[in-house]
């Protein structure tokens, strides 16, 4: 996962690159919510979940001297599915948060981002001995020194049935 995480890093700064500009203002924000509708799998029942329900979306952007400091929040909002097959209902809850600090010459830099999932299904029966509630947890976080080098490369990856 290391791999993805530099990835995942070197697409954020990219990002925040096309976002700031000579004259960003310190403190912007962008906050929008967002309908959406979409699928999502419960691994551990096996189903897939038709799901429809809103993100908001907030996005901070600020600048202090050559650094660069972004922000966001992404939390879903009223979230319900049902399984294709079984037909269970579900609720669905997930919040991202992550952190972007860079110089702007993008050395030396910082990127964290911390995603929790909560999949419940509605009307528990008894049958999934193991739990029929999927939860996820996800951390990364990864540190480069003025040098390009990272210095601190860690992921966390949690998913459990309850």
């Amino acid at each position: 996962m290391k791999t993805s995480t530099r990835l995942l890093l070197v697409l954020s700064l990219a990002c925040a690159a096309l976002v700031t500009s000579a004259t960003v203002v310190a403190g912007t924000i962008l906050n929008q919510k967002i309908q959406f509708t979409g699928t999502t799998f419960n691994e551990c029942t096996d189903e897939v979940i038709l799901v429809e329900g809103s993100l908001h979306t907030t996005t901070r952007l600020s600048t202090s001297g050559d650094r660069v400091h972004e922000g966001a929040h992404v939390q879903s909002t009223g979230v319900k599915g049902t399984a294709v097959v079984s037909g269970a209902r579900y609720v669905e809850m997930e919040v991202q948060n992550q952190q972007t600090n860079f110089s702007t010459d993008f050395v030396p830099a910082e990127f964290t981002v911390e995603r929790t999932h909560n999949l419940t299904r509605l009307g528990e029966d008894g049958s999934f001995v193991v739990g029929d509630d999927l939860r996820v947890h996800v951390i990364i976080h990864m540190t480069m020194n003025a040098n390009g080098i990272i210095t601190a490369d860690k992921s966390e990856f949690r998913s459990d049935c309850r």
